[in-house]
């Protein structure tokens, strides 16, 4: 079982646990089945960034730029899951 948790501020957040993606995890959480993700991007702009969710089904979901944790290091959590993390 993947128990990690990735913080950017103690206010909004990402966790990974149970199988699960919680987005915002500290303000309103909003938990993705792993298991659904097909694939996470990253879009890095000169002034913000941006993470999309894909979804297996064909969905989208924007997450909040304050829940984007180091890159990194959830790219490799990801990694573990079998869900692919792509950076632009």
């Amino acid at each position: 079982m993947v128990l990690f948790m990735l913080v950017r501020n103690p206010v909004n957040g990402l966790l990974i646990e149970d199988g699960q993606l919680v987005l915002s995890a500290w303000r309103k959480p909003r938990r993705i089945p792993l298991r659904d993700i097909a694939l996470v991007e990253i879009i890095e702009w000169s002034d913000s960034t941006d993470m999309k969710i894909h979804l297996g089904s064909g969905d989208v979901i924007d997450a909040f730029s304050g829940d984007i944790p180091p890159i990194d290091d959830f790219k490799a959590v990801l990694a573990q899951s079998g869900i692919a993390l792509t950076v632009h």
